[in-house]
């Protein structure tokens, strides 16, 4: 059976009527249609078969904000649907794309336009990203000298200070002022981060996550740009703690400096 085929010659006319085109496989086993709309912003749904079963197959829907599969959407309050699509022969993969086509009308269209709301109150564009990449240090400097803080403050305190300043919002004279004070505050998380988790500061090229902090013996990275500007939109301090919580709870024990863990007290 040509899947790919048949694919394109059951969803690809009706796609296109939406502004989409079809992108072929992302990888083995799927088949991808993609736009980008008048913003940017790029939304794709995905034909993705099963790994282990490849007479079976879901559908996906994705932005750069965020995905979804066809078991999240809901109609009438419900989940729509628990199980993957199963088929056997060409007739019936045919019926399952027309079965998805269906679902997207009724909710994976409306669905993916939600996933394509920003959930920041600023876009972290390249160029911050670029600026808090040169300048970490010295917005950090800045932000301490500002607030009065201590070469000596945990982390734990750090996320404190910085849970203040987003639930306590001050009155910027501009956008722009607001923008500034929130990369200060990014530089300020993120050099705590280094300094007590022997990290680094790492600049990507493009995309939205430009610029975060690399956690060598943590095996992560911390994206403290993008955390500072969705809280400031939800004003929900608790997402940073969430996020830091493995930080927190742990910093009373100890730190990393120069690749070996001091043990405090």
């Amino acid at each position: 059976m040509q899947k790919k085929r048949i694919v394109q010659k059951v969803l690809s006319k009706r796609f296109a009527e939406r502004g989409f085109e079809f992108a072929g496989s992302v990888y083995r086993g799927t088949w991808a249609f993609k736009r980008v709309r008048d913003d940017g912003i790029e939304q794709s749904v995905c034909i993705q078969l099963n790994s282990f079963d490849t007479n079976r197959m879901c559908l996906e829907i994705f932005s750069e904000y965020g995905r979804m599969r066809s078991n999240e959407f809901e109609l009438n309050g419900k989940e729509y649907f628990d199980k993957w699509w199963e088929f056997s022969n060409e007739s019936e993969f045919t019926e399952a794309l027309e079965e998805m086509w269906v679902l997207l009308e009724r909710a994976g269209f409306s669905k993916l336009e939600e996933l394509s709301i920003s959930p920041y109150k600023y876009e972290p564009t390249d160029e911050m990203c670029s600026f808090l990449y040169e300048n970490h240090k010295e917005l950090c400097e800045q932000f301490m000298s500002k607030h009065n803080l201590s070469e000596s403050i945990t982390f734990a305190e750090s996320v404190e200070v910085t849970n203040k300043i987003i639930e306590n919002e001050s009155d910027y004279s501009s956008e722009e002022d607001e923008k500034a004070e929130l990369i200060k505050l990014s530089a300020f998380l993120g050099e705590q981060l280094v300094k007590r988790y022997d990290g680094n500061w790492k600049y990507i090229s493009s995309g939205r996550k430009g610029c975060c902090v690399e956690l060598k013996h943590l095996i992560s990275s911390a994206y403290t740009l993008n955390w500072i500007l969705l809280s400031a939109k939800t004003k929900d301090s608790k997402s940073i703690e969430n996020h830091y919580k493995g930080f927190i709870e742990n910093d009373h024990m100890g730190y990393f400096h120069k690749g070996k863990w001091v043990q405090r007290g």
